[in-house]
């Protein structure tokens, strides 16, 4: 595969250094009245790739391998609500998608660090992460049989009660 990059990292980019909030992706996640915005740490001279394969619309910015990854989430609450959890964590996974079927994907790759422990979350938090130095094996690739892609999930771990 040549020279490693990595491309895609949350959500795609609505502008330089900022990336669109992923709380409309997480709707139905939080019935306690919150919601999740991430974006990375990169500045607007940071290269980017379009996410399609048309070439048009979103885009994502391009890490080569040992480069920083490093970004932000903001855990928004409504005021005087709150969260029990289990734990949030954030994790820089790289995945194989088979395009026939969806059913079935890989993790060749996955970094997890904690960001908080358990407890209730009582008002808004920002987390600032850094995932150090990443040795990136292969790069983001989309074909006719399958999907190789590279991004950043934070989760919000907690019970649910019927």
């Amino acid at each position: 595969f040549g020279s490693s990059r990595l491309q895609g990292f949350t959500t795609p980019t609505a502008a330089p250094g900022r990336h669109r909030p992923s709380s409309a992706m997480l709707s139905g996640l939080f019935s306690s009245g919150a919601s999740v915005d991430i974006s990375l740490d990169a500045e607007a001279t940071r290269k980017t790739a379009p996410l399609g394969r048309d070439k048009q619309g979103d885009k994502a910015y391009i890490f080569t391998d040992g480069e920083d990854v490093a970004g932000s989430a903001i855990v928004s609450l409504k005021p005087g609500k709150k969260i029990d959890h289990q734990g949030i964590k954030v994790e820089l996974i790289g995945q194989i998608d088979m395009i026939y079927d969806r059913s079935s994907s890989y993790d060749f790759f996955t970094i997890s660090k904690d960001l908080e422990p358990p407890g209730p979350l009582t008002e808004s938090k920002q987390f600032k992460w850094k995932f150090g130095s990443v040795d990136k094996s292969c790069e983001t690739y989309a074909g006719i049989n399958c999907r190789v892609r590279f991004f950043v999930r934070l989760t919000v771990v907690r019970f649910f009660v019927r």
